[in-house]
Parts: C-alpha cells; sequence; structure tokens
C-alpha cells in the first residue's frame, strides 16, 4: 500500500476523461509510476517488467474522478476539487 497525494498542480494540469492525464495519474507519475492509467474505479501500473497490476481505488478518488470529469461538461464542481491524499491499496489481482 502507498500514499497518492494529488496537488493542485495535478489538480491545474490534469485533463478531463484521460486515463493517462489526469490529476491521478499526475501524482502517480510523480510518486514514480512513469506508465499508468486511472480508471473510474481502479488504477493500473505497469512494472519494470512491463506486467500490469490494478488497484482497487477508495471511495474518494472514485468520486474525484467523478467530479473531475463534470468539469467537461461545464459544471460548477469547484466547491469539490481541491488537493488531497489516498491509499491506493492491495491489487485487484490480490
Amino acid at each position: 500500500m502507498f500514499i497518492v497525494n494529488v496537488t493542485q498542480e495535478d489538480i491545474d494540469h490534469g485533463k478531463p476523461l484521460d486515463k493517462y492525464s489526469c490529476p491521478i495519474a499526475l501524482a502517480l507519475h510523480r510518486a514514480g509510476f512513469p506508465v499508468c492509467s486511472v480508471y473510474t474505479e481502479f488504477a493500473s501500473i505497469m512494472d519494470t517488467d512491463g506486467h500490469w497490476t490494478d488497484y482497487q481505488m477508495p471511495e474518494a478518488a472514485v468520486a474525484f474522478v467523478g467530479n473531475f470529469d463534470r468539469y467537461t461538461h461545464g459544471e460548477d464542481t469547484s466547491g469539490v476539487i481541491h488537493p488531497f491524499s489516498f491509499e491506493l491499496g492491495m491489487s485487484r489481482q490480490e
């Protein structure tokens, strides 16, 4: 398990509906995971051998993804989009 810290910079540079460049993906890049993708409920991280592992995200991260992606549709989500941290737990295969 490890902590993912989503910063304001990640939010500012993140792209809605982009699994490789959303704020959580950018935070994972900074944490040392250069190849990753973020989906609605899990994050996939590639190891140095080229194998992908899926990690279930907690409810706070799932809600963040949904709220951040609403920016694309012009909804006012300013009250719920802010820096936060969460623990990325065990892989879905374990």
